[in-house]
């Protein structure tokens, strides 16, 4: 199937009653929509209709959506879809080459989210798990105020920082082996053996990481000691590899 390729769309009904995309811009599903597109603020409570690929950015966000039915499928740039009623992100676009921003919703559930994403900002919702989110997020992931008890199902890989203060964590199982740039986990329920397995997977991540890096509301003289507890396992699990790896050089 060929597409058509556009660079503006037009209103075809001025009403501010809710409606579809297609009610108010026209059928634009056979089309691929050259640049950025706003539609957000314009009392849409569906994207039927909407052009199949975006080359740029697309944000619906401030409308009266339930769902992502009908939607883009890939976007090159960023997409924002906050501020609306979605209880899941199924029928979302399978590629966003940039920031997916689906906060402010009543988003209950990840389901319908890509499996690779640049950064994805999913704060403010009413998530009790990650399950769904996208397994490699190259940048940073927001999933602060929400209900979140532990990472199990989250991301494999998470390459900038990690917000998740204002939830219900009790522990960080589940959090990617390698670990985050920053992370920030405040206003939740956290204690040092919470703790344990973040900073276990950011020991064997790095050779050495600053408690800086990591900002909770544990007790920072105790969090400081786990920390130094840790790495200096960490390090003679190290000197012991290097005898084992010696001795069977000269067995050879």
């Amino acid at each position: 199937m060929s597409f058509r390729k556009i660079k503006n769309i037009q209103v075809i009904n001025e009403s501010n009653e809710l409606m579809s995309f297609k009610e108010k811009y026209g059928d634009l599903s056979d089309c691929i929509f050259e640049g950025d597109l706003y539609i957000g603020n314009q009392n849409l409570n569906s994207l039927e209709g909407c052009p199949i690929e975006i080359y740029g950015s697309f944000n619906c966000e401030e409308n009266n959506l339930t769902n992502l039915i009908g939607g883009p499928q890939k976007i090159l740039k960023d997409f924002n879809c906050s501020g609306n009623s979605l209880k899941n992100l199924v029928g979302g676009p399978i590629s966003v080459g940039g920031l997916y921003s689906c906060d402010k919703n009543n988003l209950r559930s990840l389901e319908g989210a890509p499996e690779k994403a640049h950064s994805f900002d999913c704060h403010n919702n009413r998530l009790e798990t990650l399950k769904y989110a996208p397994k490699t997020i190259a940048g940073s992931l927001y999933c602060e105020a929400n209900m979140l008890k532990d990472f199990i199902g989250g991301p494999e890989v998470i390459g900038g920082d990690c917000i998740c203060d204002y939830n219900k964590l009790e522990s960080f199982i589940g959090f990617p082996e390698n670990g985050a740039d920053k992370i920030t986990c405040s206003n939740n329920s956290l204690s040092i053996l919470g703790m344990q397995p973040l900073l276990i997977s950011m020991a064997l991540s790095y050779h050495r990481f600053c408690i800086a890096d990591i900002v909770t509301d544990c007790n920072p003289v105790d969090l400081a000691k786990e920390v130094n507890r840790i790495n200096s396992l960490r390090d003679k699990l190290n000197r012991d590899r290097e005898k084992i790896e010696k001795t069977l050089r000269l067995l050879k």
